[in-house]
């Protein structure tokens, strides 16, 4: 109002914001949808039902997990016109919206994939949510420590991988993290979905 300029740091600022709460909403919410898809169904008595129709244990996991995301999936694309703002004044380009929304998926199917996992292993959807949610603030903690200490450069709190696996494969993983973050995530996705397809397998047989 004073100088009549126009800060276009402002509409970065409104990016990054947007872009923690999306991430937060993904994290806090996700466990809440997740964690009682199986365990909700065996409280209610329908999963010996499901389990007695055609359906596979594995068609029953991702049919659950793919209801969770789909959900999510709308939260997220119904924010994107306010992440688009930045494109008007620029500092964000196209493929810098792309790696966040693939992060986003990432995490979401990270996080819905343990939900899923807890509650086929629990049998009650309480101790399935309280697992889900604790080891969550687990994973991020320590993730967000790691990260303090790699930029504060306290070598002695982080994990030293040079030391394990050469100084080059080090290098390589802070390049390209965001690439190494998103195999990381997938992968352990996909054994929290193996160990919930083996655990309804069981209870199936």
């Amino acid at each position: 109002r004073l100088t009549a300029e126009v800060q276009y740091t402002s509409f970065l600022d409104l990016y990054l914001f947007v872009a923690a709460l999306e991430f937060m909403m993904l994290i806090c919410i996700m466990p809440a949808i997740t964690a009682g898809s199986i365990s909700g169904e065996r409280e209610r008595k329908t999963l010996e039902l499901m389990m007695a129709t055609k359906m596979r244990p594995w068609e029953i996991v991702v049919g659950k997990l793919m209801a969770a995301l789909s959900t999510m999936a709308l939260l997220v694309a119904s924010s994107f016109p306010v992440l688009a703002m930045v494109f008007v004044y620029g500092g964000i380009t196209l493929a810098d919206i792309l790696i966040l929304l693939l992060c986003f998926a990432a995490a979401a199917l990270l996080v819905g994939s343990l939900g899923v996992c807890c509650s086929a292993l629990a049998s009650r959807t309480t101790m399935a949510t309280v697992a889900t949610y604790g080891i969550t603030a687990v994973v991020m903690a320590a993730t967000f420590l790691l990260i303090i200490s790699r930029l504060t450069g306290r070598e002695r709190v982080s994990v030293n991988a040079g030391q394990w696996f050469g100084n080059e494969m080090e290098g390589a993983v802070i390049t390209h993290w965001a690439s190494v973050s998103l195999v990381v995530q997938i992968g352990l996705a996909a054994l929290l979905i193996w160990i919930a397809i083996r655990a309804i397998s069981e209870k199936k047989k």
